[in-house]
């Protein structure tokens, strides 16, 4: 597991459904649908550092196939699994891996025993507005239910369908953690570096913001990653103080990873420092020519937030400096930096990688700053560069494999609706007759 509650998508015969809720105890099973239940129980208990925070203890989870078919299932998976705490159904944003092979379990058998963990960073209800978790000392009576329907699901029998399954409720008890030692166990943790101070920083951030500064700083000297010591940094913006500004200050260096200083300089641009934007003009004068080999995942975040930084600065010196040499940059670093001019929406990349943003400008500036923007995105219509295995949707546009000119388009329509207009089409004959008529308007 990379972290979160297992997912599991189960493949049976036609005619599945969800099983009622019962109660149960710890040792018995969920509802059965067509002859199959889950169960979840206490994992053993284990020794182990004192608790940072009021958590969910890590479960066991199981299969039991009482019905007439194979089922196969996928415990560790990309999807949203649901867990109902008290009476309240919470779903988890990211869980587990793509890369999980499937299980078969025969009729007349059961699973072996599947490890659950719980993210607290990722649990929000499913209320309208979603809150996020906030567990307390003591009982709680909680369950499962699997999630069977995503875009990324490939476990299926030849003649079944995806079957949701729920647990059967186990009552857990939450032991209590004094303030005291919860923000010594957080600074401990946190100062400690690694995937471990990545996951305890936001609550030390939270619930002990004084603390948070010195430990942050000592878990990026004990941080062999690059992306971790930037998500690190990247925690300072929730809190205020003349020292964490000098520290993100200092963070700026040369001689600072590019992840770091950018989410260093991302937040000082949102607190309106004179330094910021001459800070992220420099590193993007540094990345650009690194950017011919392979990304690591930290270069590319800050790939994204520097590109974040320019566009939304509202100068035209730092729109000229993001356009400068941008055609010679890799097609996703060139596709972001058009992107970024998008108006904010719900924009979601279903398949393949792009690099991913920090938002743009709420609104596009008017003067010197946005006749820039115009003239990056009326070069960008001449570019036919692909983005192959790329899929997406931005509100009503679904995209496959889009080019660096229809996303352009895409752009001038959506900020200009009055003047440009862009449909998104299948044939790239019909877009670029689009992109032509765009073209002739802007000269």
């Amino acid at each position: 597991m990379l972290g979160g509650v297992a997912v599991m998508w189960l493949s049976l015969p036609a005619g599945s459904s969800v099983g009622a809720a019962q109660t149960s105890t710890a040792d018995s099973w969920g509802p059965a649908v067509d002859g199959v239940q889950l169960r979840i129980m206490p994992a053993p208990a284990q020794p182990g550092p004192t608790p940072t925070s009021p958590a969910l203890p890590e479960l066991r989870g199981q299969l039991r196939n009482q019905g007439h078919d194979v089922v196969s299932f996928v415990a560790e998976a990309v999807g949203y699994p649901s867990v109902e705490i008290d009476g309240v159904w919470y779903s988890e944003v990211r869980a587990g891996s793509c890369c999980s092979g499937a299980q078969l379990v025969p009729a007349g058998s059961s699973s072996g025993e599947i490890s659950i963990r719980f993210d607290p960073r990722h649990i929000y209800s499913l209320e309208t507005p979603p809150r996020k978790l906030a567990l307390r000392s003591g009982p709680h009576t909680i369950r499962l239910r699997t999630f069977s329907s995503a875009p990324m699901i490939y476990i299926r029998g030849s003649a079944g369908r995806d079957l949701t399954l729920l647990s059967n409720p186990i009552t857990i008890d939450v032991p209590d953690v004094p303030p005291a030692v919860e923000r010594q166990a957080l600074v401990d943790v946190v100062s400690r570096g690694g995937d471990a101070a990545w996951d305890a920083v936001p609550t030390l951030v939270e619930k002990y913001p004084a603390a948070a500064l010195s430990a942050i700083e000592a878990g990026i000297r004990a941080t062999p990653s690059e992306w971790i010591r930037g998500m690190l940094v990247s925690f300072l913006g929730d809190i205020q103080g003349d020292d964490v500004t000098a520290f993100l200050r200092r963070t700026l260096r040369a001689d600072v990873d590019f992840p770091s200083r950018v989410s260093a300089a991302t937040i000082l641009s949102r607190r309106g420092d004179p330094i910021a934007l001459p800070a992220a003009m420099s590193i993007w004068a540094e990345i650009q020519p690194t950017l011919a080999a392979p990304l690591s995942d930290g270069t590319r975040d800050a790939v994204g937030g520097v590109i974040s930084i320019l566009a939304r600065s509202g100068d035209a010196d730092a729109i000229d400096a993001l356009a400068r040499r941008l055609a010679d940059d890799p097609i996703d670093v060139r596709m972001a930096a058009v992107k970024v001019f998008l108006p904010e929406s719900h924009h979601v990349v279903t398949s393949g990688r792009a690099i991913g943003l920090n938002g743009g400008p709420a609104q596009l500036p008017g003067g010197t700053a946005g006749i820039a923007i115009q003239r990056l995105l009326l070069a960008a219509l001449d570019d036919t560069g692909t983005q192959t295995g790329v899929q997406g949707t931005y509100d009503e546009v679904a995209y496959q494999e889009p080019r660096v000119c229809d996303m352009a388009a895409l752009v001038f329509a959506k900020r200009w609706p009055d003047k440009y207009r862009f449909q998104w089409s299948a044939s790239t004959t019909a877009r670029d007759a689009q992109i032509a008529i765009i073209r002739a308007l802007l000269k």
